[in-house]
């Protein structure tokens, strides 16, 4: 895995809402030491589901979600402030000029993550989700819906 994360900039990352449907979001990450790593605003929808439920899928995938690998199953750790600063420049660190400019503009109060993958949970079956809108069923026979 650690190979494809080189060659791409965004893992589709699903989280899960109470009533236990996905929400698949594109994220910019980056990956040290076995594990990935990413960071989003303080007061996304995002952290708020992570808070409730660290259990996530993630995938390679497009810049606006198309699945481009498998789906893995891991679990979510929030980084306290001062890892979280190392973290957020880790990530921006991989990006380009364009997505630079764009990330400089969400200098929001940010939080980081990191993800451990579960080792046993490659999926062979690829994602019927397509890059936007309300899909079928996913994988995990949950409704996905866009981002929040």
């Amino acid at each position: 895995m650690t190979n494809q994360l080189s060659k791409v900039k965004f893992i589709s990352l699903e989280t899960y809402k109470r009533n236990g449907k996905a929400v698949r979001t594109p994220v910019w990450f980056a990956e040290e030491s076995g594990l990935i790593y990413f960071h989003s605003p303080a007061e996304s929808w995002k952290v708020k589901r992570l808070q409730r439920n660290p259990v996530v899928r993630l995938a390679l995938c497009a810049r606006f979600g198309r699945i481009e690998g498998k789906w893995l199953k891991g679990n979510a750790t929030r980084i306290d402030e001062e890892d979280g600063k190392r973290i957020v420049e880790l990530v921006n660190s991989k990006q380009g000029l364009g997505d630079r400019v764009i990330g400089f503009f969400e200098k929001k109060n940010r939080v980081a993550f990191s993800i451990k993958l579960d080792p046993s949970s490659s999926s062979d079956q690829p994602s019927k989700r397509g890059p936007v809108g309300k899909e079928t069923l996913s994988q995990t026979g949950v409704e996905s819906q866009p981002a929040d």
